[in-house]
């Protein structure tokens, strides 16, 4: 079942990054968008030099100051969901456009070093508010956890698969105790040459505390200490 988890995200991953390149990027408008525009003179001309540099800077800001804290706050999603803190594993989180409030402003050209503003003014542009890492965090956060609820969610829990041996009377303790740790029984089967029988179950990892020393007094030293691997989710 996990293969086809797999398989299905990498799926989705592979559409929704083909609609972000259809789109031209971060969600700005694609290469053919200002087409028209670009025929219509210099004022157009002047538009589309704008909103070239009103891009630029909104990817530079992205890459230095809001990816990284977007990464954290995708991190810390993922490590407590929203039922009960939980961790959150085979969801593709697809961030579709980031949008950066931008605000145009004029600064003295310098000349060979000369800030006196001989140089003329030149026009760039800045983040209209500050901007820090923590509200990135927070903000995305909550909007994965959100999202999350807005689809049907499920937990789950990890199981391990144990090996051991036990003799004929050791078996009553240990379903018992197997039972009470919620625990299924795969397969018994007996040892050649030997009295002992080879006893396969998963048992849930939280209940897997002190299972061997229970085992152990409870049969009396009939059974051996079980060898634990990780089995499944379930």
């Amino acid at each position: 079942r996990g293969g086809g988890r797999d398989t299905g995200a990498r799926e989705a991953y592979e559409r929704a990054r083909e609609e972000i390149r259809r789109r031209g990027g971060m969600g700005w408008d694609g290469p053919d968008a200002n087409a028209e525009g670009r025929d219509n003179g210099e004022d157009n001309a002047s538009d589309d030099e704008e909103n070239a540099a009103a891009n630029a800077t909104a990817l530079r800001i992205w890459k230095s100051e809001i990816r990284g804290s977007a990464v954290a706050g995708f991190n810390l999603a993922m490590r407590s969901g929203p039922l009960c803190e939980e961790p959150v594993r085979g969801v593709l989180v697809v961030l579709e456009a980031v949008e950066i409030a931008l605000t145009k402003r004029k600064r003295a050209n310098t000349v060979n070093g000369d800030n006196s503003g001989s140089g003329g003014m030149a026009e760039s542009y800045v983040c209209s508010k500050p901007l820090t890492g923590g509200m990135v965090v927070a903000a995305l956060r909550s909007g994965i956890r959100c999202a999350l609820l807005t689809r049907p969610a499920r937990l789950v829990e990890g199981h391990l698969r144990l090996t051991l041996h036990s003799s004929f009377a050791g078996l009553g303790p240990l379903h018992a105790v197997l039972s009470k740790r919620r625990g299924r029984v795969l397969s018994d089967t007996m040892v050649d040459g030997t009295d002992l029988i080879r006893i396969t179950a998963t048992l849930p990892q939280a209940e897997s505390f002190h299972l061997a020393p229970e085992l152990m007094n409870k049969s009396s030293g009939e059974v051996t200490a079980p060898e634990l691997v990780f089995s499944h989710w379930e």
